[in-house]
Formats: structure tokens, sequence, C-alpha cells
């Protein structure tokens, strides 16, 4: 790799030239008629329970399911759809995080509600170990950032051999981007390279990484913006972590079928997930009158200044823990708090010191100097962004140097 895609890496987290093993199908526009908006939902149950019936029935029948569930609400779609056609014995699902937070919490009263077997990993009471790290390096095709993943030894155990439900890109696909539809075509890479950023310590404005992106269709019923997520950032960046090599996943939200639908309706039933959202409710509704990360906790029809309260909230106890070294509990952030446990726990200590030393001793950085970072950072404590980037980047050529 050369010197603009391991810079590339340090702002995006993830290399620019991958070949992604997950890959969603193109998009069609089909025919919707003057559907009304019931009818529209009834069309997209349709063809979502029958999407998850055929996914349902390409499993061999003496493997579980595994659901990897969170706070939101693709996982909680897919479990919803699954008992349809599957007893909850043959359901098992997990949830990986930090106690208090809203997937950790969420999660579990969402597998209670449907009395399946659930798994709640605690990140903090796990540790990590450099052999561990290079093995996720190798699970992750080389390719992304570390750290943000469930345990190896853990998730091995709770799968096996059977196979795993992911909601993989299905917030995209209903909508989460459905309101950046107004950026134009010609504008859309710098929106992306300006945006869609892991971190943003160093300015690389003088570097052109736009020549990197995916060629973008204009002649595409997605969004210029959604091409990006769905080709570029999904594949790259998301899946390689999400969607780890060594064991067996179906992707049910990206089939082609809800891919036409959703992107044939008039996109003002996307924006905010809207359809989606109000099919859920309608037709499932024992898991979808739970409370939502996406609303801050709340109900999913719950008055709109209860989020801007809780957002607000959230706002302030992350300022006060981060500049002011306050330790309150922060339900957004579902992972560990690398600012703090870089320094204070030791096996990140021993693992972040030693790799920031071997990848300054390469000397493939220039003026990037890590172990000075790393000296910053046991100062200010708010470095762990730029940290966890360079670190992954020396595990990942570790990893690379062992397999070949």
């Amino acid at each position: 790799m050369d010197k603009n895609e391991i810079l590339f890496f340090l702002r995006y987290g993830y290399f620019p030239n991958y070949k992604p093993r997950y890959v969603s199908p193109k998009v069609d526009k089909i025919s919707l008629g003057n559907k009304t908006y019931a009818e529209l939902k009834e069309l997209f149950n349709e063809i979502f329970t029958t999407v998850i019936k055929e996914t349902v029935e390409s499993v061999p029948k003496d493997k579980l399911i595994i659901i990897p569930i969170s706070g939101g609400l693709d996982s909680r779609a897919i479990l919803a759809g699954v008992l349809k056609y599957v007893h909850p014995k043959r359901i098992r699902t997990y949830t990986f995080g930090i106690k208090g937070s809203y997937d950790f919490e969420i999660g579990k009263e969402v597998a209670k509600k449907a009395g399946v077997h659930h798994d709640a990993i605690e990140l903090n009471s796990l540790r990590f170990t450099q052999e561990e790290m290079i093995e996720v390096a190798k699970k992750c095709d080389f390719q992304t950032i570390l750290f943000h993943h469930p345990p190896l030894k853990i998730l091995d155990e709770l799968v096996g051999d059977n196979v795993i439900f992911s909601g993989y890109l299905g917030d995209l696909i209903f909508g989460s981007y459905a309101d950046k539809n107004y950026l134009k075509f010609e504008e859309i890479s710098d929106w992306y390279i300006d945006k869609k950023y892991f971190s943003n310590f160093f300015s690389f404005k003088k570097y052109n990484f736009s020549k990197y992106l995916i060629k973008l269709n204009k002649d595409s019923i997605v969004s210029p913006a959604e091409q990006l997520i769905l080709y570029e950032r999904g594949p790259k960046f998301t899946a390689p972590h999400v969607l780890m090599d060594g064991w067996s996943y179906k992707v049910p939200l990206i089939n082609k079928r809800i891919m036409d639908f959703m992107y044939s309706v008039p996109n003002k039933y996307r924006i905010n997930e809207q359809l989606f959202i109000d099919a859920m409710i309608q037709y499932y509704p024992d898991l979808f009158n739970i409370r939502a990360k996406t609303t801050f906790g709340y109900h999913l029809k719950s008055p709109k200044v209860f989020h801007y309260y809780e957002r607000l909230k959230n706002k302030i106890i992350l300022e006060l823990n981060t500049k002011l070294g306050f330790n309150l509990n922060y339900p957004p952030y579902n992972y560990i708090d690398f600012n703090k446990e870089i320094v204070r726990r030791p096996d990140f200590a021993k693992i972040f010191k030693t790799n920031l030393q071997d990848l300054e001793n390469r000397g493939i950085l220039g003026d990037i100097k890590p172990m000075k970072l790393y000296s910053l950072h046991k100062q200010r404590k708010n470095m762990y962004d730029i940290l966890v980037l360079l670190v992954s980047l020396e595990i990942i050529l570790k990893a690379k140097e062992q397999c070949s």
C-alpha cells in the first residue's frame, strides 16, 4: 500500500482499494402504481416476510439462527420476522457493549419480550491481547479499524457452526440517508470526504482522496449519497468487522426485492425510515412498541421534544466526561471508553504503547509521530480516535506479515 492509502485509512478507518466480499445488488425501479400509503405498508410487509421466510428456509433445520441484537431497529425487524417461522428455542440473540448503553439495555428488553435465549456480553469485563487482535485483523480481511468487535472466543462459543442473521445496511435501505437527496451529484464526493471520516485529527485537505471513491451511477434511482454508503462505506468499512470471516452469515435486508421496493417508493416515505417504522409498529407491535436507540430511549412515536431533551442531556454529559474528567453514564456510547482505558487498563496500555512504538519505528508515516501522540493523549485524554487507527494500522501490518 502507498502512503496515500495509509493516510486515507488514518482518516476514514478503512483502506480504499479493497475488493469487498459483500456487495449489494444493483437496484431497479419497480412500478407501484397509485398505491396509498396503507397499501405500500402492506406490500412492504408482504415482501419483507417472503424474504425472511426464504432466508429461514435456506438454513439447515439442525442449525440455530443467531441474531446480534441492539437498541436499533434492523436486528429487531429480523427477529420479529424470523419468529413468524421459527420457534423461539431455535433462536439465539446476543448483545455486546457497555452496561447502561441503549444497545446493551434495550437489546436485552427486546430479547426478553421475544422469549429467546439472550447473551449480554459486557465489554468492560473482558481483556484484550495482542494475539487476539492480530487474529481479528485477519478475520476483518486486513481492512478496517479494530477493537469495535465482539470478542472472538466468546463469539465462537455463541455461534459455532450455526448461522448469523445480520441487519447489515438495513437502516440505509429503509431511509436513514433519504434526507440527503438534496445533495447535487457534482458535490457528493466532497460531502463524503468532508463528513464521513472516522478521525478528524489530521487535516488531509491537500490529498485528493476523492479519487479512491467508487464511480457513481448518474442513472441510478439510488441517490448519490446513498450510493456512497451502499457501495463504498458499507462494503469497505462496515462489512469487514460486522461480517467477520469465520462464520456463516445471512444478510436479508439487502435482498434485491426489498431494495427495489424501498428505493421505488416516494422518498418522503423513506425520510427518517417512516414507512418501515410504521409498517413494523403495525405488523409487529410486540417488539416495536419497546423503546429504541434511534429515539434516544423513548418509544418510536414519542414526542420529538423528548428526543431533543435527551440529545441535549447526552451532549452535556459527553462534554463533562471529555473536558472535565467526569465519569457520568453516557447511554449512546456502546463501546469501551478508549479515552480513559487506553492509559488506565493494563491490557490496553500494553497493546497501544507497544504497537505505537513499533509503528513509529517503521518510519512510514513521515511527520506523524505515534509516540508523541500517545504522550499527548496521556495529558489530554481525548485523542482515542487517531490512536485506535494508528494501533489498528500496526496490528494489520503485523497480521499481513504473518500471512506472507
